[in-house]
């Protein structure tokens, strides 16, 4: 049998099999299996960095101090976030309470604002304060290992 035989034959076929629905990249093969379950907390933090990446920089950009008030600034805008109170002050505890955000702490380091503009400056106390929670930290971890 010839290629233009085969060629004829395919068509054949093709044309007498009834049709399939075609099915879209995501159905097609077998179901997908689930991953491990990503935190809720990582995904309202997401999706504050989504919509403020001035704000909340992904890593590694350093982090900024944020505007004392910033949690009112994020409820008011609640709607437009599309996360509860509750979710949104465990995102911001959470992005708040890493070496990472200790770090950018320093005396007279502007704070920002949603949209990433200065509002504010770290005091020499919040500086102290966050050098203390970091040294906590540090020995914490040691002692646990």
């Amino acid at each position: 049998m010839g290629f233009e035989q085969l060629a004829e034959l395919k068509k054949q076929l093709a044309a007498a099999a009834p049709q399939k629905p075609s099915r879209s990249p995501k159905q097609s093969g077998s179901p997908k299996k689930p991953g491990p379950p990503v935190d809720p907390v990582l995904l309202a933090i997401g999706r504050l960095q989504k919509l403020f990446p001035r704000t909340f920089p992904k890593n590694p950009a350093p982090k900024l101090p944020l505007k004392i008030g910033i949690y009112a600034d994020l409820v008011a805008r609640k709607g437009e976030i599309a996360l509860d109170e509750v979710r949104l002050k465990e995102a911001l505890s959470k992005w708040c309470r890493t070496r990472r955000y200790w770090a950018s702490i320093i005396e007279g380091a502007p704070r920002v604002n949603l949209d990433g503009e200065p509002d504010g400056v770290v005091t020499a106390s919040e500086a102290g304060q966050a050098r203390g929670l970091e040294s906590r930290l540090r020995i914490h971890k040691t002692e646990s290992v």
